[in-house]
C-alpha cells in the first residue's frame, strides 16, 4: 500500500514545477492580484508538497524510505525562495494588511500605488480616476490627484496644477488639460494650448492646438510642420491632406498627385485622383498608371482586377498578372496537393505568375 501512496506522491510532484513557472497567468484578472482570498488560495496551493508530506509524516509513513518532514522542509525552502524571487511573498503581506498590489488605494491614512506608499500624497484628498467616465480608456486609472499633485502611475508630475484640471478623450486617447498644460502619459505636451486642443472625429492620430497665434496640427503627438491647418482634411487612415500635399501617415507622399481630387479607396493602401489609381505601403508608393480606378476591385489573396486586367501585389510592388482574364479570374480552393492558387479559363497562377495547366478540372471559390 505504501508503494501506491509513493507512486501517487510522486505523480503529483512531477506536475509541481509546471505549476509554479505557470502561476503568473493566475493573475491575468484585473484586479486579481488585489483579491485577498485569491491570492491565499494560490499561495496555498503552490505549496500543496509540503502539505502532502507533513501529512504523510504524520500518520507515520515514508517517500521511499526518507523522512516526509525532512521532504517537506526542503519543499518548504524551495517555494520560499521560489516566492521571494518571483514578489509574491510581498503580494501575500500587501493582501493581508489590505494595501493593493495594483493600482491605487487608500489604507490607514496612507496612499499607495503598486504596492509602494506615495509618501507626498494627501491621503484626505486624494481621488483615483475610473476608466468607466472616460470611456473605458485604459490609462485613466494610472492617473489620480489630490488637492496639491497630479499623479501618474504613483509619480508626481511636476509643475501640474490640479486646478481645473480635467480628462478628455481626443483622437481616441486620453488626455488632461488644465489651463496651462495638455499632459498625457504623464509628460507635458510642449506649445499645445490646452484651450484650443482637438482632434478630428474621423482620425485617431491626428490633433491640432495653438502655439502662439497659430494653429499647429500634429500626428500622434509629433509636430507635422508641413500641414496647413485652415485646409486640413483627414481622410480614411492613414490618409490626409491639405490643399497643397497628401500626407500618409505623417509624411508628404512623394508623388505627383492632383491633391484636389485626391481620394481613398474602400481597399486598405489604395487611393486615386482624377487621372490614376496609387498604391501605398509604409515602404514604397506606387502610381498604377494601367489600372482603372473606378472599376478597381478586390479579389482576395493579393489579387485585384479591374474591367481590362489583373493585378497582383506583393511585399514591394503591384503588378499585372499578364495574360489574365479579369471576367473569369478566381481563386482556388486551397488543397496540399496544388501548387497555384489562382486560375482563369486558360491558365493557373501563384503568386501572380501564370502557368500551364488544366484550370477547367479544379473547383473554384465562390
Amino acid at each position: 500500500m505504501s508503494i501506491v501512496i509513493n507512486i501517487i506522491i510522486t505523480f503529483f510532484i512531477l506536475f509541481w514545477p509546471g505549476i509554479l513557472m505557470m502561476s503568473p497567468m493566475i493573475f491575468d484578472a484585473p484586479g486579481s492580484e488585489n483579491d485577498q482570498g485569491k491570492v491565499l488560495g494560490c499561495v496555498l496551493f503552490m505549496s500543496y508538497p509540503v502539505i502532502i508530506f507533513l501529512i504523510l509524516g504524520a500518520f507515520g509513513g515514508h517517500y521511499f524510505g526518507l523522512n516526509p518532514f525532512i521532504l517537506s522542509g526542503v519543499c518548504l525552502l524551495i517555494v520560499s525562495l521560489f516566492f521571494f524571487l518571483f514578489g509574491y511573498t510581498e503580494m501575500v503581506v500587501n493582501v493581508i494588511r489590505g494595501v493593493p498590489n495594483s493600482g491605487y488605494g487608500v489604507v490607514r491614512d496612507k496612499v499607495y500605488y503598486n504596492g509602494c506608499q506615495i509618501i507626498e500624497a494627501d491621503p484626505l484628498t486624494f481621488k483615483m480616476f475610473k476608466k468607466e467616465d472616460y470611456q473605458y480608456e485604459h490609462s485613466a486609472s494610472l492617473y489620480a490627484t489630490d488637492k496639491n499633485y497630479f499623479y501618474y502611475r504613483g509619480v508626481k508630475i511636476p509643475d501640474v496644477s490640479v486646478d481645473n484640471l480635467r480628462g478628455k478623450i481626443v483622437a481616441d486617447d486620453l488626455y488632461w488639460l488644465n489651463d496651462q498644460y495638455v499632459i498625457k502619459h504623464g509628460k507635458i505636451l510642449e506649445h499645445r494650448d490646452p484651450n484650443t486642443f482637438g482632434g478630428y472625429e474621423n482620425s485617431a492620430h491626428w490633433t491640432y492646438a495653438k502655439d502662439g497665434q497659430y494653429y499647429k496640427l500634429y500626428y500622434n503627438d509629433r509636430l507635422v510642420e508641413a500641414a496647413d491647418f485652415n485646409t486640413f482634411t483627414p481622410l480614411s487612415e492613414p490618409f490626409a491632406k491639405d490643399n497643397n500635399i497628401v500626407f500618409y501617415n505623417d509624411n508628404p507622399i512623394e508623388l505627383k498627385v492632383d491633391v484636389h481630387s485626391f481620394d481613398v479607396l474602400p481597399i486598405y493602401g489604395f487611393a486615386k485622383d482624377k487621372d490614376y489609381l496609387y498604391c501605398f505601403s509604409p515602404e514604397n508608393e506606387q502610381r498604377v498608371e494601367a489600372a482603372d480606378s473606378n472599376t478597381f476591385e478586390e479579389i482576395g489573396g493579393r489579387y485585384y482586377k479591374d474591367k481590362h486586367k489583373v493585378y497582383y501585389r506583393n511585399e514591394e510592388e503591384i503588378t499585372v498578372v499578364e495574360q489574365a482574364n479579369p471576367d473569369v479570374f478566381q481563386l482556388v480552393h486551397y488543397h496540399e496537393s496544388k501548387d497555384y492558387d489562382a486560375k482563369d479559363n486558360q491558365q493557373c497562377y501563384q503568386n501572380g505568375k501564370a502557368f500551364r495547366c488544366d484550370p477547367l478540372q479544379e473547383s473554384i471559390t465562390d
